[in-house]
């Protein structure tokens, strides 16, 4: 339950070895490679970034065709996608499932598939937008740019606005020498025909444009009828070659499982040539520096053995020197048990702790797990989140993050759980076994509250007092921690004193206070050279006791938060109570449910937010220094099959 030991080794081998080479390293699933490169930047670029952005974008576009497929792929029943599992593969022989040229000429076809069909919905769009503008003349029979050829007589289609009252068709008809009649009629405008005598036709246009008349551009030979059927036929034709287009695409979906482990393929062996950009290489040797655990040299020795023979390379086991760990350059792994792994998040949420300090997270576990307890404080919602959990852990195919999410979340049931009991609350209902009435006894939860901020608070101090120890950095060790840790026993002697109503304790309790707040002032003028300075720094730092105030009135919350929950909790209860019996039996308790739902995601909301607020201000800021780097080994896609390590085939 630490930060992990990690060994820095340099790997040497035959320069026609390192694409196995790093085949090895990237199928430990626990080996990062340096980038030998930035130590060096005269060091010349290698030529294989190019190709891992060529294999990269091979990645892209089969999730781009695998985004496509997933339209067409006929869906599956919620239970068979559920018991759908991954298949488990090592990295040989994903790739040997995937046969690139095949696939990449399917890439091709599919891509050419997708543009042909957004060629043909951009030719319907653009036909049905011109059956949209032809579609309401359709009535007119003749081609009206043929009758505008006419010696005597001119006709000319056009738009005029429609009001209640017509007003705008009357001042048209009373117009001199034209003739109109009326094709259509929408809310804001009517279409109009109207016949003229062509040796009139542009001062007739140009009054009837001054009562609102908008002419029709018809670029048609054809009459309207002709012109929308033709366009109709047209359209029919593009239709049913989409649908035989649309067919094609569904013919793929059978092959969805090979497209979706040559898009892990070509993300894999991305990653792979990304690396060996990393190396140092001649014409005849390639040198690779890396890192990995203390416990992960036996495997990786072995599988090298196995892959490239104990004659063609050699590993180089290298000391860590006191300047890599002091300039955080070593790479933090974090090991906890299978019961603390998934409250990792939360410490690398917050930062990646260096390799000098201890792993906060087991101190983190106990301490998260009662605070988010006592903040949802309902056996009911407990229940919902156990079992929630644990189907879906028991069931589901799930990825590591996902995994360590959803065990987070089982093992945050269990405290919800306790709590309740004690707070005799299910589903906002009150249980007979009931410990503490949050509701009538608030002080006394109040008392509780403030007291595990103590001990929470008291642990971060001794964590920070225990490493400046060992770090023989006795300022920071008692401005940091022992100093302020013997102010809060002064602090608790004094309020037993008052309890236990004995002087002497209180007296002690003084004594130990007042001579722990001097400490805090004048151990800074002990260490530094500038007296005054290091008065003025003590000073300061004692006024930082506000801050620890502030610090107790935090921990109130896990009262507060416990309380409104159930407060909630119990209204609507009672609002569904004193519902009519028929309506409280039917609609009540499918509201009571959603209420419920509502409620509980709210107060794991509540719980999980404050609960991070409570570690990372008031506990991280005690003792936490963070900056470190986190341990990067090289990255394998598990998004389609669970790619197991290249060491459970050796032998």
């Amino acid at each position: 339950m630490a930060i992990a030991k990690m060994q820095k080794i340099s790997l040497v081998a035959k320069s026609e070895y390192k694409s196995v080479l790093l085949h090895v390293l990237q199928g430990l699933q626990g080996v990062e490679v340096s980038d030998l490169t930035q130590e060096d930047p005269s060091s010349p670029s290698l030529e294989s970034g190019g190709t891992y952005q060529e294999t990269y974008r091979w990645y892209e576009r089969s999730e781009a065709v695998l985004t496509l497929l997933a339209q067409y792929a006929p869906t599956k029943p919620l239970k068979v996608r559920l018991k759908q599992k991954r298949p488990t593969l090592t990295l040989s022989q994903l790739y040997d499932q995937v046969d690139e040229q095949s696939i990449k000429a399917a890439i091709e076809r599919l891509e050419s598939l997708s543009k042909q069909r957004e060629e043909i919905l951009e030719k319907r769009q653009k036909l049905e937008k011109k059956q949209a503008e032809i579609g309401p003349w359709k009535v007119v029979t003749y081609s009206p740019k043929v009758l505008q050829q006419a010696r005597y007589f001119t006709v000319q289609l056009g738009y005029l606005p429609n009001d209640q009252d017509h007003s705008f068709y009357q001042q048209l008809q009373s117009i001199d020498s034209v003739s109109v009649e009326e094709v259509f009629s929408h809310k804001d405008r009517m279409g109009l025909v109207a016949v003229m005598p062509t040796s009139r036709q542009e001062e007739i246009l140009e009054e009837m444009k001054d009562v609102g008349f908008s002419p029709l551009d018809y670029p048609y030979e054809d009459s309207p009828e002709a012109v929308y059927q033709a366009l109709e036929d047209q359209r029919l034709a593009l239709h049913q070659e989409e649908k035989t287009l649309i067919q094609t695409l569904k013919d793929y979906t059978k092959d969805l499982t090979d497209f979706q482990l040559a898009s892990e393929a070509f993300y894999n062996q991305s990653q792979r040539q990304l690396v060996e950009a990393f190396s140092k290489d001649t014409p005849y040797l390639t040198y690779i520096k890396a890192w990995l655990t203390v416990e992960d040299l036996e495997r990786i020795a072995k599988c090298l053995n196995q892959e490239i023979g104990e004659d063609h390379y050699a590993l180089i086991k290298e000391e860590i020197s006191q300047e890599e760990i002091d300039q955080d350059e070593v790479p933090i792994k974090l090991e906890n048990k299978s019961w603390i792994k998934p409250f990792e998040p939360i410490t690398l949420m917050y930062t990646t702790p260096n390799y000098r300090e201890v792993d906060p997270t087991p101190f983190v576990m106990p301490f998260y797990m009662i605070f988010f307890g006592m903040m949802m404080g309902d056996l009911g919602y407990g229940l919902l989140l156990w079992l929630g959990t644990a189907l879906a852990l028991k069931f589901l195919d799930l990825d590591d993050k996902m995994r360590q999410n959803l065990k987070l979340g089982h093992l945050l049931s269990y405290p919800t759980m306790i709590v309740g009991i004690c707070y005799g609350s299910f589903f906002g209902v009150t249980l007979p076994c009931q410990m503490i009435d949050p509701m009538s006894q608030a002080m006394e939860l109040m008392i509780i509250s403030m007291g595990l901020g103590f001990v929470h608070l008291t642990v971060g101090l001794l964590i920070k007092t225990v490493t400046e120890w060992k770090r023989r950095n006795f300022e920071d060790m008692y401005n940091d921690g022992a100093g302020w840790l013997l102010l809060f026993l002064g602090g608790v002697l004094i309020l037993l004193a008052k309890g236990l109503e004995m002087p002497v304790l209180a007296s002690l309790g003084k004594g130990i206070a007042i001579a722990a707040a001097l400490g805090i002032v004048f151990v800074p003028v002990i260490y530094n050279k500038r007296r005054m300075v290091g008065f003025v720094s003590g000073l300061y730092n004692l006024y930082g006791v506000s801050s620890f105030i502030g610090d107790f009135v935090s921990y109130s919350r896990l009262m507060a938060l416990g309380l409104s929950g159930g407060s909630i909790a119990m209204a609507f209860n009672t609002m569904i109570g004193q519902m009519p019996p028929l309506a409280k039996f039917t609609i009540g308790i499918v509201l009571l449910g959603l209420i419920h739902v509502f409620n509980m995601f709210l107060s794991l909301l509540s719980a999980y937010v404050h609960g991070l607020r409570l570690t990372f201000v008031e506990f991280f800021g005690k003792f936490v220094e963070g900056g470190g780097k986190l341990f990067q080994p090289i990255l394998i896609l598990q998004k389609y099959a669970h790619i197991t390590t290249i060491d459970k085939n050796v032998k």
